[in-house]
């Protein structure tokens, strides 16, 4: 299992913005991430897996949730092969064109809803986007893609779910303020 030492050292905690911090220690702490982010700490597994404790119960954000680990597992798998610079590059590529509709569909469900932390829930949509933006980047310039980034965007997309997204769906299982409009779901919700 990983210590909560591991853990504090991870990326997340000095990429996140601050109020996610607090979640993520509240996470911790309860050791709600304790099994999930044990299961990325090995680079030589075969599958970042999908838990069922972060199904929010709204069906098709739950697709695309499951639709990014599995991206996420074709970039792990690509490396792991050694599938060559070009195919990296193309799912790094997919992978931000996927985060960016994801993040945009469930930013118009927030707003569908009134929901009225949807602010703040851009703003870590935004930082995550930039961050991996950067980490293309960097691999595009000749650095090597190592075990921490895949880590980092696992972990991160983990502690997003449980620490910020469980807050729009209970939000919205409790009905919310009234609904102002219908949510359109792009048809770009498939996987890797």
């Amino acid at each position: 299992m990983t210590s909560i030492a591991k853990i504090k050292k991870m990326d997340i905690l000095n990429a996140a913005p601050k109020h996610l911090h607090q979640e993520v220690f509240k996470l911790v702490i309860s050791g709600s991430i304790h099994r999930i982010a044990s299961t990325t700490r090995e680079f030589d597994m075969t599958k970042f897996e999908w838990d069922e404790s972060i199904v929010l119960g709204i069906q098709f954000i739950d697709k695309q949730h499951k639709a990014l680990f599995d991206w996420m597992n074709s970039l792990h798998e690509a490396i792991t092969e050694g599938d060559g610079k070009v195919k990296v590059e193309e799912i790094i590529n997919n992978l931000i064109k996927y985060v960016i509709v994801h993040f945009s569909e469930e930013e118009r469900l927030m707003l569908s809803w009134n929901y009225p932390a949807l602010g703040a829930h851009r703003k870590e949509h935004d930082h995550f986007t930039t961050k991996l933006q950067d980490i293309q980047s960097s691999f595009n310039a000749g650095n090597d893609m190592s075990a921490d980034v895949l880590v980092f965007m696992v972990d991160w997309l983990v502690c997003h779910i449980k620490g910020t997204d469980i807050d729009y769906s209970r939000f919205i299982h409790e009905g919310g303020e009234k609904r102002i409009t219908a949510p359109t779901v792009s048809a770009e919700s498939g996987s890797a």
